[in-house]
């Protein structure tokens, strides 16, 4: 990976994590959060986090880029939690000049 997607990478994560709890984030990031705060054991969580009920912020951490594409109009980067417990993916959108436009839940 080079040093540009490795950039962009964590340029998405940056913005994943700052659309936290506010507005722009509510129907994505907050969701994705809350789905997995109800579907995953305590169990995952302990082997993954220490702790059988995590903070949004520390299951945000765990966060891993699956996919990078372009779809035509900019980049699209694909995160979701490590051993692929999920369908559900958070994509962040970027224009053609990397900033970024849009998170959006998959799943």
């Amino acid at each position: 990976m080079d040093g540009r997607t490795a950039a962009l990478i964590q340029r998405g994560h940056d913005a994943v994590f700052a659309a936290l709890g506010t507005p722009e984030g509510e129907d994505s990031v907050d969701q994705f959060v809350q789905h997995h705060l109800d579907e995953l054991e305590p169990a995952w969580w302990q082997a993954h986090l220490g702790t059988g009920v995590p903070d949004a912020r520390s299951m945000l951490g765990l966060l891993e880029h699956t996919t990078l594409f372009d779809d035509g109009n900019g980049l699209q980067v694909d995160y979701g939690l490590p051993d692929d417990v999920s369908d559900y993916r958070l994509t962040v959108h970027f224009n053609r000049d990397g900033a970024v436009t849009a998170i959006v839940l998959d799943g």
